[in-house]
């Protein structure tokens, strides 16, 4: 901070460069700049508003810096002043064509600020597939077969007694035979009559039927024994191959279903884990390309946002600059005429004649300075639109189209400061045309 005595480096002509250097900071940083310079508090007002340092002396001196601490944070935009997180309003042209002399310059026109970020929204995978399970219900073992049993029921054929009556029959040919070789013994002996001999045909038919019944008995049930011994085994085998052939089949039938729904359920989880693999691509895919997007957006919105702004705080300058140069104008025109006005008198016009002779020379040079300063707008205009159509850093022609658009509100805010030097609505004009 400066102490003391400070010779000011104050340059009146250079009121648009540090209205230029002020914009956006606060009132102690333009204080301090102020303070390093030894401005005064007049000066200050001349830079800032105000015909006087009346109003400044209470909040500034080029010793002390900022008197009032409460206004530290106070904004210079856009040609007023602003409390933080407030924007200043625009200030209005003079187009009436009487000189300005209260000192206020307009610095109209609102910085551009980079436009809200472009979102996205990230894509999500959704709900993964489901693997569907497959199952198989187990085959059972038919009922077993059981075999049916043969049992071995004794006939009359297998018992000696069955088979003694059939051969001691009174007619059977063994019988009569017995009976014909006894009498034959009996009558050589001379007994044919006697009951010795009557019953040696039936004793001796006994006799030699016994063995024979005996064996026919035995045969009988022997073979009948075997039989059922036979089926019963055959029944046995028949049931056994059964219930082989039905567990057999069972188990074939369970390991096939237990293959099969195995084959199912991996090719389920298979496709499954490939369209969850394929949804989770696409949605990283979808995303990296709308983060990609969203950034270019954001970074050609900064740059035009940018490129705006800085357009913009130069013609907020120069159009403070014009509105100087307008006052000075009007004073060496008015200087000009009154010197040709005189010249003329002496010459010998009168003076009545000398004051329009005077005036239309001199509105004659003012609007060959506002059309040479119109000129270098509009050819300034037309560079940067071309600039603008050249650039690779707009992402569609819709934000070429914003920035043009853009171009020209700052070109006709220009043109009406400096149609404001003649009287002469200059942006009318050109949007007329």
């Amino acid at each position: 901070m400066a102490t003391g005595t400070q010779t000011s480096l104050f340059d009146p002509s250079k009121i648009g460069e540090y209205k230029g250097w002020a914009q956006g900071k606060t009132a102690a940083e333009i204080a301090a700049g102020a303070q390093s310079q030894g401005f005064t508090a007049d000066q200050v007002a001349q830079i800032f508003g105000g015909a006087n340092g009346d109003a400044y002396s209470a909040i500034y001196n080029p010793q002390q810096g900022l008197l009032d601490s409460s206004l530290a944070g106070n904004i210079w935009s856009n040609g007023q002043w602003s409390a933080p997180g407030t924007t200043g309003t625009t200030g209005e042209v003079d187009t009436s064509g009487e000189v300005d002399t209260s000192g206020e310059v307009d610095t109209s026109g609102t910085p551009i600020i980079r436009t809200s970020a472009i979102p996205y929204t990230p894509v999500t995978t959704g709900t993964p597939a489901s693997v569907p399970v497959s199952t198989y219900t187990a085959a059972k073992v038919d009922p077993p077969a059981t075999a049916a049993v043969t049992n071995w029921s004794v006939n009359p054929n297998q018992t000696v007694a069955s088979q003694m009556a059939g051969l001691l029959e009174a007619n059977s040919p063994y019988m009569v035979q017995a009976q014909t070789k006894a009498k034959q013994d009996s009558q050589s002996r001379g007994l044919l009559n006697s009951s010795m001999g009557v019953t040696a045909g039936t004793d001796a038919a006994i006799r030699s039927a016994l063995p024979i019944a005996q064996q026919d008995a035995t045969t009988y049930g022997t073979a009948a024994q075997a039989n059922a011994a036979a089926a019963n085994k055959n029944a046995e085998f028949n049931a056994s191959a059964e219930n082989k052939a039905s567990e057999f089949n069972a188990n074939a039938t369970n390991q096939a279903g237990e293959f099969n729904s195995g084959a199912e359920n991996q090719a389920s989880e298979f496709n499954a884990n490939a369209t969850n693999k394929a949804s989770e691509f696409n949605a990283n895919a979808t995303n990296q390309a709308g983060e990609f997007n969203a950034s270019a957006g954001n970074r050609a919105n900064e740059n035009n946002a940018s490129w705006a702004n800085t357009w913009l705080s130069e013609e907020a300058t120069r159009t403070a600059d014009l509105k100087l140069a307008r006052e000075g104008d009007a004073s060496a025109t008015e200087r000009t005429r009154m010197t040709l006005e005189n010249q003329l008198v002496t010459a010998g016009m009168t003076r009545d004649a000398a004051v329009r002779t005077a005036q239309v020379a001199a509105d004659s040079g003012m609007l060959i300075n506002i059309m040479s300063l119109a000129n270098a707008s509009t050819t300034k205009r037309s560079n940067a639109i071309l600039a603008i159509f050249a650039s690779s850093d707009y992402a569609s022609v819709k934000d070429k189209d914003a920035a043009v658009a853009a171009v020209d509100t700052l070109w006709l805010d220009e043109m009406t400061v400096i149609g404001s030097i003649g009287g002469l609505d200059l942006a009318q004009i050109m949007e007329a045309e």
